[in-house]
């Protein structure tokens, strides 16, 4: 079973967490680190996951009205496909019940030179009950597809959500619809 450590500004940050976050996400995905940990207030945190001693991953979660944006979910690389992501997803999944968990994954491109990793990624999200939700947006050069769990979020909403989250900055978010794209390509 592991154990949940939720990290706060007051905190000392364990040393190989920062390494285990940069390690996983590309720079374009990344909130820069000190901003990240700045960020830590009642709407946002970062868990820490443990078995024993041993650090096996970590969760950073922003809370927005009855939403909650799993922002990133990492797992040790030595622990990866050892079930730890599905019990850490079961887990919030129990704690946050009466929440609607929303998630971003990069869009399933075939020319992506990391398509394979993207489909297993939408494929473990799948397997923990989210599901695709009917829009999409573009944010910092990164097309993201959205997945829910125990609920949706409407366009407006997420909107909402991702200035709350982002700030002023978010207005470069464009979000589309998936018919807008159908007719587009057409």
């Amino acid at each position: 079973m592991l154990k949940r450590v939720r990290l706060h500004q007051d905190r000392p940050i364990p040393s190989e967490l920062k390494r285990l976050y940069e390690a996983n996400f590309p720079i374009e995905e990344r909130i820069p680190w000190p901003r990240l940990l700045e960020s830590l207030d009642h709407t946002r945190c970062i868990d820490c996951y443990y078995e024993a001693e041993e650090l096996i991953g970590m969760t950073y979660l922003f809370f927005f009205e009855t939403y909650i944006y799993l922002g990133y979910l990492v797992i040790e690389e030595s622990k990866q496909s050892h079930g730890y992501g599905g019990e850490i997803l079961e887990l919030l999944k129990q704690h946050y019940k009466d929440k609607t968990i929303l998630i971003d994954v990069e869009r399933l491109e075939e020319e992506a030179p990391n398509y394979e990793e993207r489909k297993r990624r939408v494929q473990f999200y799948k397997n923990h009950g989210f599901e695709k939700l009917s829009f999409h947006y573009y944010f910092f050069e990164v097309d993201y597809d959205l997945y829910s769990y125990n609920g949706t979020v409407k366009q407006s909403d997420f909107k909402r959500l991702l200035f709350a989250h982002s700030g002023p900055v978010a207005k470069n978010a464009v979000l589309y619809n998936e018919e807008s794209v159908k007719e587009d390509e057409t």
